[in-house]
């Protein structure tokens, strides 16, 4: 039981740091990945050829003058980084929300362990 006990706490921790590190290196990459399409929303080409894509396929109408069609591709563009903003905040909530629920299980499970482990050698004394 001593064993399990001094085992169990490292192991439980060390876990937990490589699930953290995994989850932080994906939430570091969907951060990069907005920054870039930020970056990228503010290229005036990209914006031009979001104009083209519209036309080409009839998303736009033919009538419509070019600062109305510059105004859909820049809506369409603020909607997909609104997009991107609420998974990266999503996957945030749900980061912390396991963090916390592996350190209150990991906790526990120390602490079972300690009683059980004090239980036994408090009968092994009588």
């Amino acid at each position: 039981m001593a064993i399990a006990l001094a085992v169990s706490v490292p192991v439980a921790i060390s876990g937990d740091g490589v699930l953290t590190a995994k989850t932080e290196q994906t939430l570091t990459a969907q951060r990069s990945q907005l920054e870039m399409a930020r970056q990228q929303s503010q290229n005036p080409q990209v914006l031009e050829q979001l104009v083209r894509q519209a036309e080409q396929s009839g998303q736009v109408p033919p009538q419509a003058t070019d600062e109305q069609k510059q105004e859909a591709a820049r809506g369409f563009i603020d909607r997909q980084l609104q997009q991107m903003e609420q998974q990266v905040e999503e996957a945030e909530r749900t980061q912390a929300m396991a963090v916390n629920q592996r350190r209150y299980a990991g906790t526990g499970s120390a602490v079972v362990l300690a009683v059980a482990f004090t239980l036994l050698a408090l009968a092994a004394l009588i």
